[in-house]
């Protein structure tokens, strides 16, 4: 049974409460020997009860639960925490219950220091069956600084015993990394074995490769053969660099090697392993004599003048530089592989950029906003204001029998669950509508000056762009206005779509 008496010190009625759940390593040492003995322990089945009778008492609703199913020593290896950080972050819970403050992470201080920051910036209260932490107070910031430096201690201690036998698994030729290497897949005992048809596609790398061609333009033809990237995707020559110079493929092991730091506190190991060997060792060579080793690039130096500005309409992704040396013009180009967009003439794109701006200058000054009709419909506002309200009001009805229809055993959890999700996710829409609407109801009111103040800005750019020489000053000017241009032009087409994204004083308008 649920107790009725609400515990004292903790805040009350809380709504848009997430519940996260996450297994330590000793729980699940735990579960597997009582499941050797023939019992059914279920770890977070009995923290999910814990926190929803804590919950009960104090009249949260409950937004989302979390139930952390894999195991990973790093945020990024626990994709409910990382989403759970991603919401905490634009503030959408009031609050985050868990069993204890350190199943929400006791990795490295980076870790640590990132959850507890997400959590202090957005004001969201950590919420425990034996205390409230609340990371805007001095005492409880440093209570939980405390006990994360002791759980980082603990942390450490068993980090160094599984890296331990992680090592002396490489050393004996095992590959233990989670991800497999293209052209393998994962054997007994952590022994890698030979992928026939990714093995082909390896050959054909390294052989290219030898033969002349670019990591680039090896991409680009695996890319239009419709072969399939290590993640399923267009390839990209990073990709090909990196298996170029993976070791694995001429079978040994590296151990200690970080592609994504180049400061490493430990130098590479290599090893020989287990597996066979996909490419020769006198091949793996050659292709290591001839790709070299990675340059430091120098200073960029801005050329363009739409720098970041301009994006693909098919891909998402910007524009780059395209210099030309056979003609006056440079152009800007889409270089993703595969991807359909073409190139265009900077010059051609700067007028057309001016050319909607021009327009945009003439509606603001000929046809001003009518300011007089958008007021017209407040009454409406205050009509859906108060339609809205009175369904939140339904809806926490609702929310409150729930938790008694599963005291009485007519919801299961699982339909507790499902039903607290519902009713959280419809409130928390319909709280959203609110917010649109009183906020829509007082922008009708300001648009009007907020465009005169966006003006001289406009007025600016428009007046002093054709006079400014350098594309470092030119990109500058436009960023004042600008967040940024979409373009859509098809690689054999002359003709080009624009559309404008302007960063106005409250909201961003498309230009048709």
């Amino acid at each position: 049974m649920f107790e009725k008496e609400p515990r004292r010190g903790y805040p009350i009625g809380l709504s848009h409460v997430a519940v996260y759940l996450r297994k330590s390593r000793e729980d699940r040492d735990a579960e597997q020997k009582d499941t050797a003995r023939g019992g059914e322990y279920d770890t977070l089945a009995r923290h999910r009860t814990a926190l929803l009778d804590l919950a009960q008492q104090q009249n949260y609703t409950i937004q989302r639960i979390y139930a952390e199913v894999v195991s990973g020593e790093s945020i990024s290896g626990r994709p409910m925490m990382t989403e759970l950080l991603s919401e905490v972050q634009k503030g959408a819970f009031s609050s985050v219950m868990c069993m204890d403050i350190d199943r929400l992470g006791r990795g490295d201080m980076r870790d640590q220091g990132n959850i507890l920051a997400t959590f202090k910036e957005s004001q969201t209260l950590i919420i425990t069956p034996d205390k409230v932490y609340d990371l805007d107070d001095e005492m409880d910031e440093e209570m939980t600084e405390f006990k994360a430096f002791f759980s980082r201690k603990e942390y450490k201690i068993i980090r160094k015993r599984l890296e331990r036998g992680r090592h002396q698994s490489i050393q004996q030729g095992k590959f233990i990394y989670p991800r497999t290497p293209y052209g393998y897949t994962r054997g007994e005992e952590s022994v890698l074995q030979i992928h026939l048809e990714q093995a082909k596609i390896v050959h054909l790398i390294f052989s290219w490769y030898l033969a002349g061609f670019g990591p680039t333009m090896i991409a680009n033809r695996l890319s239009t053969l419709g072969i399939p990237s290590p993640l399923g995707k267009s390839w990209w020559p990073e990709q090909i660099v990196f298996m170029l110079r993976n070791p694995i493929y001429q079978g040994q092991i590296r151990h200690g090697h970080q592609q994504r730091h180049r400061l490493r506190k430990k130098p590479t190991e290599i090893y020989n392993g287990m597996h066979e060997g996909i490419i020769s060792p006198d091949d793996f060579e050659r292709v290591q004599g001839k790709i070299g080793k990675p340059t430091a690039p120098g200073p960029k130096r801005p050329k363009n003048p739409l720098r970041g500005l301009v994006m693909c309409a098919f891909c998402g992704k910007p524009y780059q530089y395209l210099p030309v040396s056979n003609r006056p013009d440079h152009r800007v180009h889409c270089d993703t592989p595969s991807c359909t967009g073409g190139s265009l003439n900077i010059s051609s794109l700067e007028e057309a950029i001016l050319e909607q701006l021009q327009q945009q200058y003439v509606q603001l000054n000929v046809k001003p906003p009518e300011v007089e009709a958008e007021c017209s419909g407040v009454d409406a506002f205050d009509l859906q204001i108060e339609q809205a309200q009175k369904e939140l009001s339904q809806l926490d009805n609702q929310r409150r029998n729930a938790f008694d229809l599963l005291e009485r055993q007519v919801y299961t959890v699982e339909i507790f669950e499902e039903r607290q999700r519902v009713l959280g996710d419809r409130m928390a829409k319909l709280s959203s509508l609110l917010s649109t609407l009183l906020d829509e109801k007082e922008n009708q009111r300001k648009m009007h000056d907020q465009k005169l103040d966006w003006l001289p800005s406009l007025v600016n750019v428009l007046d002093l762009y054709r006079d400014t020489e350098g594309p470092n000053e030119k990109n500058e000017l436009l960023r004042q206005i600008l967040d940024r241009a979409v373009l859509r032009k098809e690689k054999s087409a002359r003709a080009f779509e624009l559309d404008l994204y302007l960063r106005m004083p409250a909201r961003s308008d498309r230009l048709a």
